[in-house]
């Protein structure tokens, strides 16, 4: 059977639109990584985090004066107004603005990565979450047209919402690149004696890409519960759960109120904060009978596999999106989140009680 070969125009297409998104996306990422690298100097955490939220804020306030005052200081000077050098200096509040996403993410759960080099943390995870944020961006831009009102745009709020909404997505998306480095940290130490390991490891790198956006949810819950297990006891993490869900749930629902918010905050922002937080109630009830070796693995495939069921069921029953303007719906697809997580769970621990293992489980870093 012959199968015919890709156009070569297509596949030329392809590698230039990936190029034009991942060349400016490692540029903002690299401004990112210099920002990182100044506040890596102080010792206080906290203090760090302070002045990156900082340095956001400033410059989404005054990213619209820096471009008027940097196209006056320039505009004297045809060559340079027209050359890369502009466009360079343009670039500058907009990476800050969205590398405040990255550094945060990366700042909150740096002691649990234990990364040798930071910086290159923060420039692999920016180039992919800033990556996010232009394809979203191009898929605005150049999609079919949807009929909407363009007068919010000359709305005073509107520059604003929409700089929060991208760090927003940024925040989401690091956090879920980081919260994949630890699945992936943990698979690859239990795949480590077994006989099939490099055979397990290219199953795991396809199955993020294949599960797509699904492992993206299965990560930010991997995060967010590692932030969680800094708590004691069962009954806060779950607790903060539930309280952040439906803040985020209904919160959601007010800002769809708003027209195109969607473009702004994106539309699987909110449902996949939603669905993470909503695996990590029944995960941290299940947490005490699942080795700490196999507690991220469980999480993030538990909580995919769930963000798939959920899915599908919406789409067979006809059940409409995830995020509405309605909170009652949003928090029944939560609830929904929850059951399917808890059962996804169980069965993991189940196979894993049930796993004959050969030798002594491999011990690495727990999460605490």
């Amino acid at each position: 059977m012959n199968f015919p070969y890709p156009d070569p125009l297509l596949l030329f297409a392809l590698l230039a639109l990936a190029l034009y998104i991942l060349i400016p996306s490692a540029l903002a990422a690299g401004f990112a990584v210099l920002l990182f690298c100044l506040l890596d100097r102080i010792r206080s955490r906290r203090v760090q985090i302070a002045l990156v939220l900082a340095v956001g804020i400033l410059f989404i306030v005054g990213e619209r004066s820096f471009h008027v005052f940097a196209y006056q200081s320039l505009g004297a000077n045809e060559l340079m107004l027209l050359g890369p050098l502009f466009s360079l200096i343009d670039m500058i509040p907009l990476a800050l603005i969205l590398g405040t996403g990255v550094i945060v993410s990366f700042l909150l759960i740096r002691d649990h990565l234990g990364l040798k080099r930071a910086w290159a943390g923060v420039f692999v995870a920016g180039t992919i979450a800033i990556g996010v944020d232009f394809v979203k961006n191009f898929l605005v831009a150049f999609g079919p047209p949807n009929g909407r009102s363009t007068a919010i745009y000359s709305m005073p709020y509107y520059d604003l919402i929409s700089k929060f909404g991208e760090v927003l997505l940024i925040f989401v998306a690091a956090s879920a690149v980081f919260g994949m480095y630890i699945f992936i940290r943990y698979a690859a130490t239990l795949a480590a004696g077994h006989r099939s390991k490099r055979g397990i490891h290219a199953a795991v790198v396809i199955g993020l890409l294949v599960t797509l956006p699904a492992a993206a949810v299965g990560g930010l819950a991997v995060y967010l519960a590692t932030l969680c297990s800094k708590c004691s006891g069962r009954l806060v993490p779950i607790l903060l759960a539930l309280g952040a869900m439906v803040v985020v749930g209904t919160g959601g629902s007010f800002l769809m109120g708003i027209p195109d918010i969607e473009r702004m905050v994106g539309l699987f922002i909110i449902p996949t904060i939603v669905m993470a937080l909503a695996a990590i109630i029944p995960f941290v009830y299940f947490s005490r009978t699942i080795p700490k070796t196999w507690q991220p693995v469980i999480l993030f495939t538990g909580t995919a596999a769930a963000d798939l069921a959920l899915s599908a069921i919406a789409v067979l029953l006809d059940l409409g999106d995830r995020l509405t303007s309605d909170p009652i719906t949003i928090l029944t697809f939560a609830e929904g989140g929850i059951i399917l997580a808890a059962l996804a769970f169980a069965a993991g621990n189940y196979l894993v009680a049930r796993l004959d293992h050969a030798g002594p489980v491999p011990v690495v870093e727990e999460l605490p």
